[in-house]
């Protein structure tokens, strides 16, 4: 079966790319189609679908040349699904631009299994190129068949989100290392160490100089030091030697959450039991902010892999992946 792609039509298409929007939320019972039926507990499906339809148009500007909506049809004209990007509305500390953003990808029921996810990945790829942009997305954890298609296209794990509810923080010593505050004396090996840290989250995206990766770098530590509550940690070993260090304060987006700003581990001295003195102080750091709850948006240069925060009870509700075009 052969599709033809075309830019969206609002006044022809709105309907069929709402509805496809929300029947695709409801079957996944996504966190979105939880919020919307708890705010109107007593409309029907019908009215939910308009109230959801209105909710988008308030978010998103689809008018604006940042946005793009690509419709699929079938040889008759028939409503097949869709691709929507735009240019993602935030960026990370070490992003140096926003990257093309997949909001969704969808395709109608009669359609599926037909080649058009692919097609329609494509006219989005050709898009953001065309913006002369990398183009990422988020996927749920468990939906392992679209994380293989995604890997198999050229896309790559870039963060994970990952969070954790703390319940009655019982207090031990560390095995082989000692936390404290940071002071002066560590200052070169922190700059160090935090500087080849995020040298490498910056250039997992795009090849930057080095001096100015520094200055961003320069600028992302002034920003977290203004915090009200930021604390900055070290671990040392018995010879009071810099091993790891903690970046911990609260999260901006919720003050139940403590983010974790940077966490920094020597791999020379690396070992399980060294993570685990590294986990233990991070709940530790959180209990001392008065947090329940504790944040870190983890990048694949991190130190660690997401699978031992995983090990350590934080919830993975998915990954954002990203491709490079340019």
């Amino acid at each position: 079966m052969s599709f033809k792609t075309r830019k969206f039509q609002e006044g022809r298409d709105w309907k069929n790319f709402v509805d496809l929007e929300f029947q695709t939320m409801k079957t996944l019972s996504d966190v979105h189609y939880q919020e919307l039926v708890r705010e109107h507990p007593d409309k029907t499906e019908e009215e939910l679908i308009v109230a959801y339809g209105k909710s988008l148009k308030d978010e998103f500007d689809f008018g604006t040349a940042d946005c793009q909506i690509f419709v699929a049809e079938d040889k008759d004209e028939r409503y097949a699904g869709h691709v929507w990007v735009a240019i993602r509305n935030s960026e990370d500390s070490w992003d140096f631009e926003r990257p093309v953003w997949i909001y969704d990808i969808t395709i109608h029921p009669d359609f599926r299994r037909k080649g058009l996810g692919k097609q329609l990945m494509k006219q989005a790829e050709d898009w953001s190129r065309d913006m002369k942009r990398n183009i990422g997305l988020f996927v749920h954890h468990q939906n392992k068949p679209a994380i293989s298609l995604y890997q198999n296209t050229g896309y790559h794990i870039k963060m994970i989100p990952l969070s954790k509810s703390l319940v009655d923080t019982e207090r031990s010593d560390t095995v082989n290392l000692e936390f404290r505050r940071m002071e002066n004396k560590d200052q070169s090996w922190l700059d160090e160490m935090g500087f080849r840290l995020f040298k490498k989250k910056v250039r997992f995206s795009k090849e930057i100089q080095e001096n100015i990766i520094l200055a961003k770098y320069q600028e992302v530590c002034k920003k977290i030091q203004s915090k009200e509550k930021a604390v900055r940690y070290i671990g040392v070993n018995h010879q009071d030697t810099p091993i790891a260090a903690i970046w911990i304060s609260e999260a901006q987006f919720n003050q139940d959450f403590a983010y974790i700003d940077e966490i920094l581990l020597d791999s020379r001295a690396a070992s399980s039991q060294v993570q685990e003195d590294i986990f233990q102080q991070l709940t530790y750091a959180a209990d001392d902010l008065g947090k329940e709850k504790i944040y870190i948006l983890l990048h694949r240069a991190d130190c660690f892999e997401w699978e031992i925060f995983q090990e350590h009870d934080f919830k993975v509700p998915g990954f954002f992946m990203e491709k490079r075009l340019i």
